[in-house]
């Protein structure tokens, strides 16, 4: 998958992406086609990139290897940049066998709007649902300037209000409920470390979280030495775009195929 060696890939990212800043904290790196492109724009943060590092990019290189005409591959890139135009995306990069793409932080910046918007009241709601090949539409903002989803950086991220809980978005989620929350898990995470002094240390790598809520335990937690997998249960409210605006990492998920057996 990397030819030259992972290093070399990152570096290469790197060098396009301000990845070492840590303002970055989407970046998908994934094949194509038009509904999971679609289904990736659904889940990637205004702002975010998408990395494309397989076929059809570099086919003048590769055409003859992949045993396919030239009109056909350059058909194919075609289309997908067509397709990345009317997600919003921008072309930020193309050398070698990788081209990247940066959604835009708003739709009023867009050059062309989608005529397939999907039409949903909720767009988290996605549990045992048929894929739609609609787009889904990003935050309201009041100017094309304006980040959709905020536009704090990490860590300032982690503990100011998320968009979504700041408009009223999410259901019993009040700013007030939501600094209780953390002033909670902070007083839960110290004790935490009392008991446990490896706590935050390289003997925890990875923490999973099974009922994460507003993902305040692992906010509490956060150390560039661990990291928590925040797991939203299906049984419960859907606050996984909550833990997205924080910048932490999370999935919603069905707890009894977890093999981990914790829920």
């Amino acid at each position: 998958m990397f030819p030259q060696g992972a290093g070399a890939y990152i570096d290469e990212l790197a060098s396009v992406i301000p990845i070492s800043d840590g303002s970055v904290r989407t970046a998908l790196d994934t094949g194509c086609d038009g509904m999971y492109l679609k289904e990736v724009d659904r889940v990637l943060r205004p702002g975010g990139y998408w990395i494309l590092s397989g076929p059809p990019i570099n086919w003048k290189t590769y055409y003859k290897t992949w045993k396919r005409s030239k009109e056909d591959v350059q058909t194919e890139q075609r289309q997908i940049e067509a397709l990345d135009e009317s997600l919003c995306w921008e072309k930020k990069y193309e050398k070698g066998d990788m081209a990247i793409w940066k959604k835009k932080v708003n739709t009023k910046s867009c050059k062309s709007k989608s005529v397939n918007v999907c039409q949903t009241e909720d767009a988290d709601d996605v549990w045992y649902k048929k894929m739609d090949t609609c787009v889904t539409p990003s935050p309201e903002v009041t100017n094309a300037n304006e980040v959709a989803v905020g536009a704090l950086k990490f860590p300032a991220r982690l503990y100011a209000v998320p968009p979504r809980i700041a408009n009223g978005l999410v259901d019993r989620v009040t700013t007030e409920s939501y600094q209780e929350d953390n002033k909670l898990w902070k007083k839960h995470v110290n004790t935490y470390k009392r008991i446990n002094n490896l706590i935050v240390t390289t003997r925890y790598r990875n923490v999973m979280d099974m009922n994460a809520g507003l993902g305040g335990f692992a906010a509490a937690l956060e150390s560039r030495k661990s990291w928590v997998m925040n797991v939203v249960p299906t049984i419960a409210k859907n606050t996984l775009g909550v833990i997205y605006e924080r910048g932490l990492v999370g999935i919603y998920h069905d707890c009894v195929s977890v093999s981990s057996g914790a829920c």
